[in-house]
This record gives C-alpha cells, sequence and structure tokens, in this order.
C-alpha cells in the first residue's frame, strides 16, 4: 500500500476540493464511507453532545492547533520500507493491540499470521482482534491457520454483527455446504448492527503508531484511515455468491434481506452501497423490475446524500479534527451514532454554528 493509493480512497467531506495527494506528504485522508439510516435526513446533535463538542473545541484551541502546518514527509525512502520497519518494532511488544497493529502493516503473509496469532494468543475473546485475524486467516486458508476456530470465538464474540456471520457465510460457500452459508447468512441479515471495524482500525493506529514512531497525531491519523482503508471487507466475494446463487428464490430473498439489513445499519458509504447492490440484483434475479428500479433510486439518492455532506464542509475542518485527539473523538462518536454521512454533515453543520457563536475561538 503506498500513500497514493490511500489518497485515492481519502475520505470526501474533509479533502479540500482542490487538494492533491502527495507520494510523500500526506494530506488529511478520510476512510471509505458508511452510511447510516438512508431515509433519514441528517439533525443537529442532541444538547449533550453539542457540550462535549464545545469543550473538545475550548480544548483544542488551548493547545494551539495550526491550521496552516507546512506537511513534511514523515519517512525516508519508500513507504513499504517504513512500514515494514514500523511493524517489525510494533512486533517485539506484548500488547495485543501492538501485535494486531503490526498484523496489518507487515508485507508478508507469513509475518501477518504469525503476528495476529500471538494478538489472538494475548487477547482470544476481543471481537476486533478475532476480525482480523479471520480476515487474514480466510485470505491465506494454504498457511494452515485454524480459520474455523477463529470464527467460532468471532461469532460468539460479535454475535449481532452481520458482517461477521457473511465471514462465516463465505467460508461455508467455499466449502461447498451450501446450506449453512445460507443460514449464516440469514442469521446476518436478522443482526443489529454492521461493524467493519474501520473506525477501530483508524484509533488502533492513531494510537499504537505513537510507540514505534514520533509522529504527531495528525500524521498518526493521516495514516490510520489509510490502513483502515486497506482493511475493507470481502464484499466482492459476497457479491459474487449472491448473484451465482440467484437463480435459487432462497438465496435471492436472503441476499435482498442481507442487503437491506447492511443498508440499513452500515456505518461505512461502501456498506451502504454494497447492500443497495445485493438488493437491487436479488430484486432482478426474481423479476421485481420495481423494486429494483426503487433500490437504485435510493442509491441515487445515497451519491446526492455525499455531494450534500461536501457542500457544508466547513474549510479546514478535518485538519482541526484529526489534530486535535478530543475534537477527533468526538467525531467518531458522530459518526457511531449517527453513520459517515450523516455524521459528517452534522458535525460540520455544529462546527459551523460555533464558529458563529463563539468567535474568542479563533483557532478554527
Amino acid at each position: 500500500m503506498t500513500l497514493a493509493i490511500v489518497g485515492a480512497v481519502a475520505a470526501q467531506f474533509f479533502l479540500p476540493r482542490d487538494a492533491g495527494v502527495s507520494a510523500k506528504s500526506p494530506r488529511t485522508p478520510t476512510a471509505s464511507v458508511e452510511n447510516a439510516k438512508p431515509d433519514s435526513p441528517p439533525v443537529s446533535a442532541p444538547a449533550g453532545e453539542l457540550t462535549k463538542l464545545s469543550s473538545a473545541l475550548e480544548q483544542a484551541c488551548r493547545d494551539d492547533i495550526t491550521l496552516d502546518q507546512d506537511y513534511e514527509p514523515i519517512y525516508s525512502g519508500s513507504y513499504a520500507e517504513w512500514q515494514s520497519t514500523v511493524a517489525d518494532q510494533l512486533a517485539d511488544s506484548s500488547s495485543p493491540e501492538h501485535l494486531h497493529l503490526a498484523a496489518l502493516m507487515a508485507s508478508e503473509p507469513a509475518q501477518r499470521l504469525e503476528l495476529i496469532t500471538r494478538a489472538v494468543d494475548a487477547a482470544p475473546a476481543e471481537p476486533f482482534i478475532l476480525w482480523s485475524a479471520v480476515r487474514l486467516c480466510r485470505g491465506h486458508a494454504d498457511t494452515g491457520c485454524p480459520l474455523d476456530d477463529w470464527l467460532d470465538r468471532l461469532t460468539l464474540a460479535d454475535s449481532e454483527n452481520s458482517l461477521v456471520w457473511s465471514q462465516l457465510a463465505m467460508h461455508r460457500h467455499q466449502g461447498g455446504d451450501k446450506a449453512a452459508a445460507l443460514d449464516a447468512l440469514r442469521r446476518g441479515a436478522s443482526s443489529t448492527s454492521a461493524n467493519s471495524y474501520w473506525i477501530d482500525t483508524v484509533m488502533l493506529s492513531a494510537q499504537s503508531l505513537a510507540a514505534a514512531t514520533n509522529l504527531s497525531f495528525l500524521q498518526r491519523v493521516n495514516l490510520g484511515f489509510g490502513i483502515s482503508a486497506a482493511q475493507v471487507p470481502a464484499y466482492g466475494d459476497l457479491a459474487n455468491t449472491c448473484t451465482a446463487e440467484a437463480s435459487d428464490p432462497a438465496w435471492a430473498f436472503t441476499c435482498i434481506d442481507f442487503g437491506r439489513q447492511l443498508e440499513l445499519e452500515a456505518r461505512s458509504e461502501l456498506g451502504n452501497a454494497f447492500g443497495l447492490v445485493l438488493q437491487q440484483r436479488g430484486f432482478e434475479a426474481l423479476g421485481d423490475a420495481e423494486a429494483a428500479d426503487k433500490a437504485r433510486e435510493r442509491q441515487n439518492a445515497r451519491r446526492q446524500r455525499m455531494q450534500d455532506a461536501r457542500e457544508v464542509q466547513v474549510e479546514n475542518a478535518f485538519l482541526l479534527i484529526s489534530a486535535s485527539p478530543s475534537l477527533f473523538e468526538a467525531y467518531l462518536e458522530r459518526i457511531r451514532s449517527e453513520g459517515e454521512i450523516a455524521g459528517a454533515i452534522s458535525f460540520n453543520k455544529d462546527l459551523r454554528a460555533f464558529r458563529e457563536q463563539r468567535p474568542d475561538l479563533a483557532c478554527y
């Protein structure tokens, strides 16, 4: 992964419209985005959230956040070499968090699996670590990694996460057990969340990189978004499976239900968009053109919401947010509660309102 790739998948809402991304001078990328409840317009945060945001802004100003800072290269040589060096430094730790991030940053499959195995051994019931272990193992199952064991632990530790069940469904389908795969996908469709752990990955990076680098919080967040963007769930596997099995109405209806669950519960734009794709394809396979058209219309509305988010963007918003740990935490809490598009819109609106109401907070 290079910073050029990171820039290509960087977030849409806080990157200035005329900003470029240099391979050696990272700007302000954001992660792939997932939306919250698609039919609910974004609203301003409740009073408690606004109080928290006000406190975070005041703290940022006390910390003398500089918005016009000049970005310098954060490493010499290639990014891959720097990333490998950092992974090796983190690998010397006994902390499951450090080992986890080292596994995500390591370039060789064998090293990745060795590191994530150590992380699982150190925290055997931690859902986030098990999620990464399953993802890494599924990509390199020929290494003998204990995929079935890790999947069993993950479905117990994070049983209401639809994306966990989709991992199990794809594993069962690839093993030839279509009935078990369909059962797992049905369980996912009835789940109450759809967590791809992208927010957790950003925070893991921002916190753990401090142990192996002298990067600023802003730089660690910047890199965290790139690391997170490289850990996208295997949506393509599920799409291909649903398409291949669409002639069976049981599969078509289940994939539609799973897609609707993602549309409503995912917190990334990618997950929301993928859920709509699953619904559209399923309805087309069933010959329901009207329902397929409605899914297509909601997809277009989703794209419009992304444009709306850009229109309310506050100048330097992401730079301010990612330079201040307190503000960044407040922003991520908003994303968790509202979804990325709605959260970005409401957060920017609140920043704008505070700028008007609190001219004494001149730092932003």
